[in-house]
């Protein structure tokens, strides 16, 4: 009895240690070259040609492929996937009697992935990716069904699960139908502009920051036939929290979106984003057929960082909000239009409108605004600023504002009306005598402005334009010297600048002129006529005027007293 447990324990011990040798042998040479043949064989019954570059025993797992190369079709000259390491999940049972394989299961166990983003050149080293990919892959004649899958892609960890379903009898892991060359040459330009903005968004991820350990997370569900892909219908989540781009910071990020290709559209349920100021949240919808999306907007977001991501002018950089602007937005974005490279200069690819609102902030010059508000619309080559009020400590200015491309003569149009002191815009005039000419006026608390323009013109350039409005100011200097009234009717035309029904009053004297015209370019004035009418104090002393230019009439009489102006109304005019 004692030698039959002898021999029952020393054939255990040769068989663990056998089977210990036998594992790390297989661990370490890997199956023969037929085994491989043979699971690639029984893959390619089932549609799918993959490449094994060794078959080894794992320790507790079983077969193990590794370094597999997937395929397009059975040429095996386009890869398009490559996995270091595979698990097999293999039904033995018929390899004794007829050699036959059935693989049951695929399961991936922190493996590497990449996926060539131009698999038609075997050259190319733009690759997608992923790291410690684990899941469990079902396999069959008619499905592939992901049962789970995990994977981390520049830091974003994904989650999938899904069904591929394929007629029998294919002969490519992705079936395609006999179509046309022309049909052919549109979908390869579509693969390649879908692959274009892979790369560009795992550049932009490279880009990313993030700040905390807490690991952004995709997760996504879809269903679809591997005859045509783009009838899949798919789920995604995207959330993300404390991380930066560039000079934004984002506290956190949610996106919710749809994509169903049996309608040919994607749907963006609700985008929401939370930064250092307050949040923005986006909602749209892409139809194929027209390559439009319609969006809805509401932000209360920071306004100057989010949009130095998108916009590299200067026109911000010296602007500081108080609190955050308000921005309501909706329409539609032409993505044809967005795509065209023969685009005009002022060409919006989108048709919309929208609202902007913002309370105190401090603009160019140090210039502190209570609050700045305007509607707005943009369709192609037209664009509309309404009801546009600027407020600041001194009064308010309002305009409305058009610019139409094929306009002609009348391509801009603006009406504005001023009631703040004019030195407030300084900052902002680029020419140096324009804002000499500026300062050289002085109000306080005891002055009113009341200005009004009305213009139009060919281009954008104000040199171009043609002005006519009413000034009347009250209780202002003019280069050290103080006047109760000006009142005047003014048209500029270029560098042309007409004043008619000038009446100018100081406290000892009243000036007035029908016309006075200046060439601002040839810094020259006609004076043709004035009208004055002084005033005797106790010093029974009179106010000179000082004579016009060498060759004006001037004609001295009493001069009739001038009403103010009537308010012009700030209404845009209709187009016809």
């Amino acid at each position: 009895m004692k030698l039959a447990r002898r021999i029952f324990t020393l054939f255990c011990v040769i068989l663990l240690v056998s089977g210990i040798w036998g594992a790390v042998w297989a661990r370490k040479n890997g199956f023969s070259k037929s085994w491989r043949l043979r699971i690639e064989q029984e893959v390619a019954k089932r549609g799918y040609y993959v490449e094994l570059g060794k078959l080894t025993l794992g320790p507790l797992r079983g077969l193990v492929a590794e370094d597999v190369r997937f395929f397009q079709t059975n040429k095996k000259n386009e890869e398009i996937a490559f996995v270091d390491d595979v698990y097999l999940d293999i039904d033995f049972s018929n390899v004794l009697n007829n050699k036959q394989l059935s693989i049951r299961t695929l399961d991936i166990q922190d493996a590497k992935v990449s996926l060539p983003l131009d698999p038609g050149n075997p050259e190319s080293k733009v690759k997608l990716r992923m790291t410690n990919l684990s899941g469990r892959v079902v396999v069959t004649e008619s499905q592939i069904e992901v049962v789970r899958a995990f994977a981390e892609i520049e830091g974003i960890e994904i989650s999938m699960v899904g069904s591929l379903f394929r007629p029998e009898n294919e002969p490519g892991l992705v079936p395609t139908k006999k179509k046309s060359a022309e049909q052919q040459r549109v979908e390869l330009q579509k693969i390649a502009d879908r692959r274009q903005q892979i790369r560009g968004l795992l550049r932009e991820l490279k880009r990313v920051e993030f700040l905390t350990n807490e690991v952004p997370r995709l997760d996504v569900k879809f269903r679809s036939d591997l005859l045509d892909i783009n009838q899949m219908r798919a789920t995604a989540r995207f959330t993300a929290r404390d991380f930066r781009l560039g000079n934004y910071t984002v506290k956190a990020l949610d996106v919710n979106i749809e994509y169903d290709g049996e309608r040919d559209r994607a749907v963006l349920k609700e985008l929401r984003l939370q930064d250092t100021k307050g949040d923005l949240v986006l909602n749209g919808e892409w139809k194929q057929e027209t390559n439009q999306v319609t969006f809805g907007l509401n932000s209360t977001a920071d306004f100057k960082a989010l949009s130095s991501q998108f916009y590299t002018g200067s026109e911000l950089d010296e602007v500081v909000f108080f609190s955050p602007p308000m921005i309501q937005a909706e329409g539609t974005l032409l993505l044809d239009e967005l795509q065209r490279i023969d685009r005009p200069e002022y060409w919006f690819p989108a048709e919309m409108t929208g609202k902007f609102r913002c309370d105190r902030f401090v603009s160019k010059g140090g210039k502190v605004f209570d609050s700045f508000e305007f509607d707005f619309s943009a369709s192609a080559n037209r664009f509309y600023i309404r009801n546009a009020r600027l407020a600041h400590k001194s009064g308010i200015a309002q305009a409305n504002v058009m610019f139409y491309t094929n306009g002609g003569e009348r391509a801009f149009r603006y009406q504005s009306q001023i009631k703040m002191d004019p030195r407030t815009f300084t900052p902002f005039v680029v020419d140096e005598k324009a804002r000499d000419f500026l300062n050289s006026w002085s109000f306080d608390k005891n002055s009113t402005v009341y200005i009004v323009a009305v213009g139009e013109g060919p281009t954008l350039d104000s040199k171009t334009w043609i002005t006519k409005g009413v000034v009347d100011l009250r209780n202002f200097s003019l280069k050290g010297i103080s006047f109760d009234e000006l009142e005047a009717s003014y048209e500029l035309d270029g560098y042309l600048q007409t004043y008619r029904d000038i009446r100018l009053v100081r406290p000892e004297a009243a000036l007035g002129a029908k016309e006075i015209v200046h060439d601002a370019q040839k810094k020259s004035w006609n004076v043709p006529q004035i009208l004055s009418q002084l005033r005797v104090y106790q010093s029974e002393s009179l106010e000179v005027i000082p004579p016009p230019a060498a060759g004006d009439d001037v004609v001295i009489e009493p001069s009739v007293p001038m009403k103010s102006p009537a308010p012009v109304e700030s209404k845009e005019e209709e187009e016809e």
